[in-house]
């Protein structure tokens, strides 16, 4: 559990300075995997018995449950929707986490004797059960909003879409399924020890191994998560680099799919499509235009930019991430440098 929780923490660090990907999709993943990261510390320190030691820091600002299927929501919505502008209506989607957040940033800073008045009188019998509740809830209503919105998005490009863009839909599909699969399994040990608890005056936890099952199951969602941020790059290493490419081949896809506009355009990408290797992505950018790929890429999504902005009632920054770019920052970076 530490080391997925430290692993995490570096995923959740990597996101947040990604240049690659769409800023808004990334931040989302981000603050994501690091919610999940703190909630696991929070029952890897309660199953160590750190807290019966330090009980004045059991009410540490560690657990934002409510905020796992709000987060997911806006990554996949994000991810299929670079253009999207998170608008003032958005934020009821946030309430209930900002209410979790705040709640238990301010009991963390109350006295020991008020933070055991407020366990007993208020979080024990009443405020417990209620948030685990509206978290397996939220969690599973969230995850449904977000295969809703894959499934029309897959709608759409069977019509006018890119394989690439088909590509990133299935993915985010298949991390929909196995996290709604994973937080079914973990919502069968809440709801079991729920009902044992008050209604067959049975502690579940006393049960050997019955506890771990439980949190190898939020473990699991959690490396899941993980794996699916980072699956291309595992891919790469074991997947055949042998094959040899001309650059009139790889242009050709490359103008014929748009692939400029994708985002998460990176050498590894390219290079797991031909089955080569990334110096030699490299090399045939270097040779055929004296230019690194970023200068390359970059200047591809310019173009494109500049000829969409030609429309009167064009968007500059709808445009911007239309064609790719990482951020607001990005584009202007690289009209400058142009």
């Amino acid at each position: 559990m530490l080391l997925t929780t430290l692993l995490a923490g570096l995923a959740a660090v990597h996101q947040f300075t990604k240049a690659t990907g769409t800023s808004k999709a990334n931040k989302s993943l981000a603050f994501l995997i690091l919610t999940f990261a703190l909630s696991l510390f929070n029952i890897l320190l309660l199953r160590t018995s750190f807290f019966g030691a330090y009980e004045h820091l059991y009410q540490m600002p560690f657990w934002f449950t409510l905020s796992f299927g709000p987060l997911l929501f806006y990554y996949v919505k994000f991810t299929l929707f670079p253009t999207y502008i998170f608008r003032g209506s958005d934020l009821k989607h946030l309430i209930l986490p900002l209410m979790q957040f705040v709640f238990v940033f301010v009991v963390s800073f109350q006295p020991e004797q008020q933070q055991h008045q407020i366990w007993e009188n208020f979080i024990r019998p009443i405020y417990g059960p209620i948030e685990y509740s509206l978290f397996l809830v939220f969690f599973f209503l969230y995850a449904s909003l977000s295969y809703r919105y894959i499934r029309y998005r897959l709608a759409k490009l069977r019509k006018k879409g890119f394989d690439w863009e088909r590509e990133k839909a299935w993915s985010l599909r298949k991390l929909v399924k196995r996290l709604s699969i994973l937080a079914a399994i973990y919502s069968f040990f809440a709801v079991t020890d729920f009902v044992a608890f008050n209604f067959l005056n049975r502690d579940l936890y006393k049960v050997e191994g019955y506890v771990y099952l439980g949190d190898l199951t939020f473990v699991a969602m959690l490396l899941w998560l993980i794996l699916s941020a980072y699956w291309k790059e595992l891919i790469y290493l074991f997947k055949d680099k042998s094959q040899n490419i001309d650059f009139q081949s790889f242009e050709s896809i490359f103008k014929e799919e748009k692939w400029h506009r994708n985002a998460e355009l990176t050498p590894l990408w390219s290079a797991l499509q031909f089955k080569t290797s990334i110096a030699t992505i490299k090399q045939l950018i270097r040779q055929h235009n004296q230019q690194s790929w970023q200068s390359w890429l970059e200047h591809h999504r310019i173009k494109d930019a500049q000829k969409l902005l030609q429309h009167p009632k064009a968007d500059r920054d709808l445009v911007t991430f239309l064609v790719g770019f990482h951020s607001r920052r990005k584009f202007r970076e690289a009209t400058e440098k142009e």
